[in-house]
């Protein structure tokens, strides 16, 4: 675990206009702004993106597919840690067979209109580097140790059913206590 603490932030608010290349732009930003770590929140739409993901197993990047039509943002959030973005997204666009959604770490993207919210920390010097064990370019510093997870589970998501014990006793269906329905030639309680 790596834990840092600010004390003083500042908020930038930004509009992207049409044509510009998203991460190239805010890495301007940043550099203009003098910005050295951040958390980085946006929406807006995009004439076409570059996503990736990183493979776990092989632990490195897959190569960046190239989505060539206008994509709405539904989510776009990730960090600026030396000027350097990592941004994850989550968008729609339109296919002939409907809408569908996209995801993965944003490499690159055009603009069609896109809003930033930057939460800024002025008082903290973030950097990355790439971390053996997992390959992913993360925030370096100081670590302390973290919770250990419980391993992963060995089988299905949802528990088997417990099979039914035939020896359980059961009430009376005559049971008095037992609410009744009003006689208006519907179903009573009894009944069920």
């Amino acid at each position: 675990m790596f834990v840092l603490e600010s004390k003083t932030q500042r908020r930038i608010l930004a509009r992207l206009e049409q044509g510009e290349e998203l991460v190239a732009s805010l890495v301007k930003l940043a550099q203009e702004e003098g910005i050295g770590a951040a958390w980085i929140r946006g929406v807006g739409t995009l004439e076409w993106v570059e996503l990736d993901r990183h493979d776990q197993g092989l632990r490195r990047a897959e190569p960046p597919q190239r989505f060539s039509a206008p994509c709405e943002i539904l989510s776009l959030e990730g960090s600026l840690a030396g000027r350097a973005p990592m941004l994850h997204v989550t968008l729609s666009r339109r296919t002939d067979n409907g809408v569908e959604v996209l995801g993965g770490r944003l490499t690159a993207g055009r603009v069609f209109s896109v809003e930033l919210y930057l939460e800024c920390f002025d008082d903290l010097a973030l950097s990355r580097a790439k971390d053996r064990t997992t390959g992913l370019d993360v925030w370096e510093g100081e670590e302390r140790a973290g919770a250990a997870a419980r391993p992963a589970p060995s089988r299905a998501w949802t528990a088997e059913p417990e099979p039914e014990d035939e020896d359980d006793d059961f009430e009376d269906e005559d049971d008095d206590d037992a609410p009744s329905a009003p006689s208006s030639g519907g179903v009573s309680w009894a009944d069920v």
